[in-house]
């Protein structure tokens, strides 16, 4: 290919295009002609567009590395596979700084939107790891508003009615979730407590890696200063100490005698335990008119249906049974207005978390949209400036087939190690998840999530297998509409006109693209 005027004269020139040929007998015969010709079309748009010397021995360095990237891979279909990925790493090296651009933009937009998908399953997909679980029944207090009957917890002189009433459930367990200031064994710290009813531990089928759970007697006027500890806070504050169980520990300044070890993993039914403490060690930590007021409502009650029964069925009887317990308080506004039996995976996917969690998650996929459509809109802008180039490739052989190929491999490329890097994000972020839905866990009664186990977020094989299908359809997407717009370009407005007036309408082709993006974004 023949360069005008003295610029084909210059020493710089003559060593680039004598490098040119050079480089091409390195490439496996069936393509060295139609690389050579590509070459020197790149080498044209170049000097047409009055590329200085560094950007010319630049280009001379990269046709290096294709060479070397297209004789390794030799030929055949999975060679001319493995020449794609060799050159798309190639132009990459060769932009940096675009590179690294657009990674950013798309490991942060899959990142959140996999970490966020780990929740989405969580808490619609997954089922608690509990036995029996579809037995397992939220028990509520019923009050009545201006919306009409609404659930709340109980308080402790009213769950002890529920008990001596007894029969509408079985194995019926009460908890709540609070925090303590825990000092010994190291510096102070805020550690997060579930006050237990005996049976807890037995209800969810968990059984203490050390030491034993709470007794039938533990409860009031039991003063209930003993716990269990958490494994990973029993190995990170006691160092595994096997012999951790008998010892003390001080909660807001109270002495609690550790009597055993929960199982690695565990963090209670709200998801954010690190001690389990009685019902009456209440007492000790908050004092003791917490146990005595019937107006104290804190209390969440879980049990299972007895055999043979259903939730319609129990639900009579508690009709029945609300009347007794509101007998025993006849002056509480609370009471008079009955209690209700919820199933716990009903409960755990109520209408409200089901439209939290999922809120959360479409703002995850508009986060990934706005990423998506900035990376597309990064791609179209390089593509108007290599469309003149694109066009001379053309027409000296390199078919639009081709172009689009490199196009791809290179988004392709930039989009999965974006996806590898938004997994490892995800990973990361998992406990930023599983304290804020630890945070969110203040709603009442079977209304909300305090149902949804901040434990069981995690990234598995589903939520990498999402990862992977985001990076491939963005690696596609963001790819294929720039490549065959960059591919259609005038080749007689090009071998007519310079490069420059053809890169300045490629600008204007593309502006109505970037501008839909922008838009779209808005």
């Amino acid at each position: 290919m023949s360069l005008a005027g003295g610029e084909g004269s210059s020493l710089i020139l003559r060593l680039v295009r004598w490098w040119i040929g050079r480089c091409a007998l390195k490439v496996p015969f069936p393509y060295r002609a139609d690389r050579r010709r590509e070459w020197e079309a790149e080498l044209w748009v170049l000097v047409s567009s009055g590329a200085s010397t560094g950007r010319l021995l630049s280009f001379a360095r990269g046709i290096t590395a294709d060479a070397s990237a297209e004789r390794k891979q030799g030929e055949g279909m999975m060679g001319s596979i493995g020449v794609d990925v060799w050159q798309a790493i190639a132009r990459v090296r060769r932009d940096p700084l675009f590179a690294s651009i657009v990674v950013g933009i798309l490991s942060l937009g899959i990142g959140s939107n996999t970490a966020l998908f780990s929740s989405l399953q969580s808490a619609l997909l997954d089922t608690p790891p509990y036995p029996e679980v579809e037995r397992m029944v939220v028990v509520d207090l019923l009050f009545q508003d201006e919306t009409g009957a609404q659930p709340a917890p109980w308080s402790y002189p009213k769950w002890s009615a529920l008990l001596q009433e007894g029969g509408l459930v079985e194995e019926p367990v009460a908890y709540s979730a609070s925090n303590a200031t825990l000092t010994g064994s190291g510096a102070a710290s805020r550690v997060g407590i579930e006050y237990v009813s005996p049976g807890y531990f037995e209800l969810l089928g968990v059984r203490t890696s050390l030491g034993r759970s709470f007794l039938e007697t533990e409860v009031p006027p039991h003063p209930g200063t003993v716990a269990v500890v958490s494994h990973d806070l029993w190995m990170s504050r006691m160092g595994g100490d096997p012999n951790a169980v008998g010892q003390s520990v001080s909660l807001e300044g109270v002495r609690f005698q550790l009597v055993g070890v929960a199982p690695a993993g565990f963090t209670g039914i709200t998801g954010g335990a690190d001690f389990w403490v009685p019902m009456a060690g209440v007492a000790a930590i908050r004092g003791p008119r917490r146990l005595r007021m019937a107006q104290a409502h804190w209390i969440d009650v879980v049990g299972r249906l007895p055999q043979g029964r259903t939730v319609e069925q129990v639900n009579e009887e508690a009709r029945v049974l609300a009347s007794a317990i509101t007998d025993q308080f006849p002056d509480d506004e609370m009471m008079g207005h009955g209690v209700r039996v919820v199933p716990l995976l009903e409960a755990r996917v109520n209408p409200l978390a089901r439209r939290a969690v999922t809120v959360v998650w479409i703002a995850g996929v508009i986060l990934l949209l706005v990423a998506v459509a900035n990376v597309a809109s990064l791609f179209a802008a390089r593509a108007a400036e290599k469309r003149a180039e694109a066009a001379v490739r053309v027409a000296l052989g390199a078919g639009p087939r081709r172009l689009v190929r490199e196009r791809l491999a290179e988004t392709l490329l930039l989009s999965a190690v974006g996806g590898g890097l938004g997994v490892m994000l995800a990973v990361w972020g998992q406990d930023l998840i599983r304290r804020a839905i630890a945070y969110s866990l203040d709603t009442e009664g079977s209304s909300g999530l305090q149902y949804l186990d901040p434990g069981t977020v995690s990234v598995d094989y589903r939520v990498v297998l999402w990862g992977v299908t985001l990076a491939l359809a963005i690696g596609i997407l963001v790819g294929l509409l720039p490549a065959r717009l960059a591919t259609r370009a005038n080749l007689r407005g090009v071998m007519g006109n310079t490069a420059a007036g053809v890169a300045r309408r490629g600008q204007r082709t593309f502006g109505t693209l970037r501008f839909a993006l922008v838009t779209g974004q808005v």
